[in-house]
């Protein structure tokens, strides 16, 4: 992705119907197809693509990224922006250990919620951004539009 540009409001809202469509989807390592598994970074390129943007993605990780591969590839494709800035749409990352390992898609702002596809829940799921999550951000970000 190449530009600066915002992600337009149309595409945001396309993003997010798809996104509540993968609600139940059972959690799987590295999946990729909506209604049979997904990962949190899977959850993300399968909703790019729904919205029409060419998410890039990564695969063969392991499943708690041990570098920060995780983080880069995200950052190639956004705008890093402050927590008090999100907007629908806009990505959320979570740290568990030392390294940047999950990451949400906001759903609401308020409550503020997110819509992710989390192991410990073993399903894609929309619930709060509590205190259990803000604890563990590690950076906001907005997709760019591609150039």
């Amino acid at each position: 992705l190449g530009g600066n540009m915002p992600v337009s409001a149309h595409k945001i809202n396309k993003g997010l119907e798809f996104a509540r469509q993968c609600i139940g989807t059972p959690f799987h390592h590295q999946g990729r197809i909506p209604g049979v598994g997904l990962d949190c970074g899977g959850l993300l390129a399968v909703v790019g693509h729904a919205a029409g943007l060419p998410v890039e993605d990564i695969s063969n990780y392991p499943h708690i990224p041990a570098d920060s591969s995780f983080r880069a590839l995200i950052e190639r494709q956004t705008n890093k922006i402050q927590f008090n800035d999100l907007q629908l749409g806009d990505l959320v990352m979570f740290k568990f250990d030392k390294e940047a390992q999950h990451i949400g898609i906001v759903s609401s702002l308020e409550p503020l919620m997110m819509i992710h596809a989390w192991a410990q829940m073993r399903k894609v799921t929309e619930n709060a951004i509590d205190d259990y999550w803000l604890k563990k951000v590690s950076g906001c970000y907005r997709i760019k539009e591609p150039a």
